[in-house]
């Protein structure tokens, strides 16, 4: 996917993230987040669009310092958590669709630029806590194939592919994850503290099959495995799901 469809992704699902948090309602709890609020999601995007639009806008070589967290922390009033999104997510649009295709800027993984990496990141990053927001009010809703398998793509093979980034897994393993409404596939060679991903199909411990869309919620820890086929050794799937947790604060 391009930049700009990204961009395009950023401001739709920042729309059906409002309207869903607003049915729901700042108390209504969130059960993909334990302990989260609807008002806890708003002020975490709040404070992430305003993370990357920081570093985008201004080029930053480097990531935030704490003077500058502390600049964009989160009002404490709840009834300000509507605003804060609201207003962080038009400045980060505002940033994105200004920010020039030649932007040098500091980002944490491999991607075809800075700026290619900064509207993937925020995209999916607002996808999944969307689908956090229609889980708090009901079924979640799908996405296009292709953003979904992008998605798909950038947590197994960005994430969890990046040496750099190693993961803390506690066993070895394979797992292949195959969609079926669209001809991708991916297999991960899991061991204590890496993971490798190739974009191949091939024998494996774990095999999972499914559309894209509940593929991509399934390993962003969103939806159940019975959403999925799988086969071969199930227990992989529920060590993922203890194990796959991304942090990016």
């Amino acid at each position: 996917m391009t930049s700009d469809q990204h961009i395009a992704t950023v401001e739709a699902e920042g729309t059906m993230l409002d309207e869903a948090a607003t049915r729901a309602g700042l108390d209504t709890p969130i059960p993909s987040c334990p302990g989260w609020t609807i008002v806890d999601l708003l002020r975490h995007l709040g404070e992430a669009h305003r993370w990357a639009a920081t570093i985008v806008g201004e080029a930053r070589p480097s990531n935030l310092s704490e003077t500058d967290w502390g600049a964009i922390r989160p009002p404490d009033d709840p009834a300000a958590a509507f605003g804060w999104f609201r207003e962080g997510h038009a400045n980060l649009m505002a940033t994105l669709r200004a920010a020039p295709p030649d932007l040098d800027c500091w980002h944490f993984l491999d991607a075809p630029s800075p700026l290619a990496f900064w509207t993937r990141r925020q995209a999916h990053e607002l996808t999944i806590h969307r689908v956090d927001a229609d889980l708090a009010t009901g079924d979640p809703r799908p996405s296009t194939i292709g953003h979904a398998v992008d998605g798909i793509d950038e947590l197994l093979s960005g994430f969890f592919g990046d040496p750099r980034r190693r993961q803390r897994f506690d066993f070895t393993a394979t797992v292949s994850v195959e969609t079926t409404d669209a001809d991708e596939a991916w297999r991960l060679a899991i061991g204590p503290g890496t993971c490798v991903t190739t974009r191949e199909r091939g024998d494996a411990d774990c095999r999972l099959r499914g559309p894209a869309t509940d593929l991509y919620h399934l390993l962003w820890n969103r939806t159940d495995p019975d959403m999925v086929a799988v086969s071969g050794d199930a227990g992989l799937v529920d060590a993922w799901r203890r194990t796959a947790q991304i942090r990016w604060s």
